[in-house]
C-alpha cells in the first residue's frame, strides 16, 4: 500500500480519538517540560558556580574564623554578615614568601529603600583586585589615582542611568548624611556580583564610612611553586584561632557534589514522570487494541500486512510522542525559568546567572525515549494480531458480478 497512507490513516485516527489524544499529548508534555527544566537548571546552575569561583581570581580566601564553607558562600554571594579580621593578619601574610599576591577587600552593605533586595552593596578593594578578577571597563577610569569617587557594577548603572561624570547618590545612613560622589567609570557586564555593586577603592570606603582597619576577607594568590603544597599553606593559617582558610577548588568541589545530588534527583524525578507518561500511552494503546479489534482483524483479513498496520500504529505513537515533546521543549523556554526560581528558594546559594536553558544533549535523550515509548505502545496492536492464531476470512467483491471468500 501507497506509504501515503502510513500518514493519513493516524492523522485520522487521532481525529477520530480527539480527547485521548489530546491527553496523551499532554501527558508527554509534561513528562518533557520536567526533565528538560529541571535537567536545564542543574547544568547552568553548576556551571554559573564554577564561572563565579573562577571569577573570583584567588587560590585561597582567607577571612575571620567561622564556617568556612559559610563563609565562602557569603562572600559569593555578596558577602552580608561576614566577620571583620583581626589587625595585622594582611602584613604578616604579605611577608609570606609562599604568596604571590594580597587583596584584601572590604564588603559593606548598606540600607536602600530604592533596591529591589532593600540593599545596596559596596565593595572596597585593592590595587589591582579588578584586573585579579579579569573585570573590564566600559567607559572611564578606574579606581587607581583617579580620585575620591565610585565605580559602578554594569546592572546598577543601567538602573540608576548613570554614566563616567555623573554623580551617584549615597543614602544617608544613622550617623552619616546622604553624600553624592562622582562615578569615575563603568564596569563591562561580568554576570556576577560585581554587576550590582558599588566599588570603592579600599581606604577610602573604610574611611567614608567609619570602618578604618576592617576587612572581611583577603584573598591571596599562591606563588607557583607553592600551589602544590596549597594544604601546608591553609594549615599554617589555620594554627591562629582568629583566622580561617577556604581553599576556592573545595568550595567548588563540595558544590559541585551537592549539584550532583541534585542531578541524581532530578534524573529520578524526571525518569518517574516519564513512567507515567508511558503507562498512559500503554493503557491508551491497550484501549484502542481492544475497541479496534474486530475492525483491525478484518483490515488484516482484506489484505493489509501486520507490517503496515504496526507502522501505522508507531506511526501515531510518534505523533503524539513529537507533539508532546515540541510542547514541552515551548513550555521550557517560556515557563522554564519560574520552576528555577522555586528550586531556587530552597537553595542556600544560586548564581545570578543560574537561569534555565534549554539543554540540546537533554533534548536528544527525551527525543531518544520517545522513539522508545512509541515502539512499545505500538506493540499491543500486532501482540493482539499474532496472538489471536485464527483465520479471519470474509466475504468480498473479488471481481465484477461475483462474491467469493478472499482468505
Amino acid at each position: 500500500m501507497s506509504g501515503k497512507y502510513l500518514l493519513v490513516w493516524p492523522l485520522a485516527t487521532l481525529r477520530q480519538n480527539r480527547w485521548t489524544s489530546a491527553l496523551s499529548i499532554l501527558a508527554v508534555a509534561l513528562a518533557a517540560f520536567v526533565a528538560l527544566s529541571l535537567t536545564g537548571f542543574v547544568s547552568q546552575y553548576q556551571s554559573s558556580v564554577e564561572d563565579e569561583v573562577d571569577g573570583l581570581g584567588y587560590d585561597m580566601l582567607i577571612t575571620a574564623r567561622g564556617c568556612p564553607y559559610e563563609a565562602a558562600t557569603l562572600m559569593l554571594r555578596g558577602g552580608v554578615g561576614l566577620r571583620y579580621m583581626p589587625s595585622g593578619a594582611v602584613a604578616e601574610i604579605e611577608k609570606d614568601e609562599d604568596i604571590a599576591a594580597v587583596f584584601p577587600t572590604l564588603i559593606h552593605p548598606i540600607r536602600d529603600p530604592a533596591s529591589e533586595t532593600g540593599m545596596l552593596l559596596f565593595r572596597g578593594v585593592s590595587s589591582g583586585s579588578l584586573q585579579a578578577k579579569g573585570l573590564l571597563l566600559r567607559e572611564g577610569s578606574g579606581l587607581e589615582g583617579a580620585g575620591p569617587g565610585v565605580l559602578l557594577g554594569h546592572e546598577i548603572a543601567q538602573l540608576e542611568q548613570l554614566s563616567a561624570g555623573d554623580r551617584f547618590l549615597v543614602p544617608e545612613g544613622l550617623n552619616r548624611p546622604a553624600k553624592a560622589l562622582p562615578v569615575l567609570g563603568v564596569l563591562e557586564r561580568s554576570g556576577d556580583q560585581f554587576d550590582g555593586s558599588v566599588m570603592m577603592s579600599l581606604s577610602e570606603l573604610q574611611s567614608f564610612f567609619g570602618l578604618e582597619g576592617k576587612l572581611t576577607g583577603v584573598g591571596v594568590q599562591l606563588d607557583a611553586s607553592a600551589r602544590a603544597r596549597a594544604q601546608e599553606v591553609q594549615d599554617r593559617y589555620e594554627q591562629d584561632p582568629a583566622l580561617q582558610v577556604v581553599q576556592l577548588s573545595v568550595v567548588l568541589d563540595r558544590l559541585r557534589r551537592a549539584t550532583d545530588r541534585m542531578s541524581e534527583m532530578v534524573l529520578l524525578m524526571s525518569s518517574l514522570v516519564a513512567v507515567l507518561a508511558l503507562c498512559m500511552l500503554f493503557s491508551t494503546a491497550l484501549l484502542r487494541a481492544s475497541a479496534e479489534q474486530r475492525q483491525v482483524y478484518v483490515l488484516h483479513a482484506i489484505g493489509l500486512s501486520t507490517s503496515f498496520l504496526f507502522l501505522a500504529t508507531l506511526v501515531e505513537n510518534l505523533i503524539v510522542v513529537f507533539l508532546g515533546i515540541g510542547l514541552g521543549a515551548l513550555a521550557t523556554v517560556a515557563f522554564g525559568d519560574l520552576l528555577g526560581s522555586a528550586l531556587g528558594e530552597q537553595l542556600a546559594y544560586v548564581p545570578d546567572t543560574a537561569q534555565v536553558s534549554l539543554s540540546c544533549a537533554a533534548l536528544c535523550s527525551v527525543i531518544l525515549a520517545g522513539l522508545c515509548f512509541s515502539v512499545l505502545a505500538a506493540l499491543p496492536r500486532i501482540l493482539r494480531l499474532r496472538g489471536a492464531g485464527v483465520a479471519i476470512s470474509v466475504s468480498i467483491p473479488c471481481r465484477i458480478g461475483h462474491t467469493s471468500t478472499c482468505g
